[in-house]
């Protein structure tokens, strides 16, 4: 019958098509080597700044960085960080509030991750225990 048993959410095919289009553009290549240039940026970062990954080197995405905050006030970065205009997640479940996760998944550009790396290195003096 070639029928799908329920109605597809039609939007998210809209959503496919698009992406698979920017993937055409870019190349499977050119995608992976920004996202490999993003997480390398957000490596060579968290070292200048003393943050360790919470994930082995080898076991890392190279879409997200989960970093350990080290007495970093999180929930107090992650509200600064939105107030100007950017979103990072403060861990998940017993990590809450001991981790910090930057995602640059997806359309993200280097220049972009640029630009919220900068505003954490504004925020971070009033997130750190004093």
């Amino acid at each position: 019958m070639r029928q799908t048993p329920t109605t597809p959410a039609v939007n998210l095919f809209y959503g496919l098509d698009a992406q698979l289009r920017d993937i055409e553009k870019e190349t499977i290549a050119g995608r992976l080597a920004r996202h490999a240039a993003m997480a390398a940026e957000v490596d060579a970062w968290a070292a200048r700044h003393g943050f360790e990954s919470l994930v082995p080197k080898a076991h890392r995405s190279p879409t997200t960085a989960c970093l350990r905050a080290g007495g970093l006030d999180v929930a107090a970065l992650v509200k600064a960080l939105k107030a100007r205009g950017h979103e990072i997640s403060d861990g998940y479940g017993k990590l809450k509030g001991q981790t910090f996760r930057i995602g640059h998944l997806g359309d993200h550009r280097l220049e972009d991750l640029r630009a919220l790396l900068d505003e954490i290195d504004r925020a971070l003096p009033a997130c750190r225990p004093a």
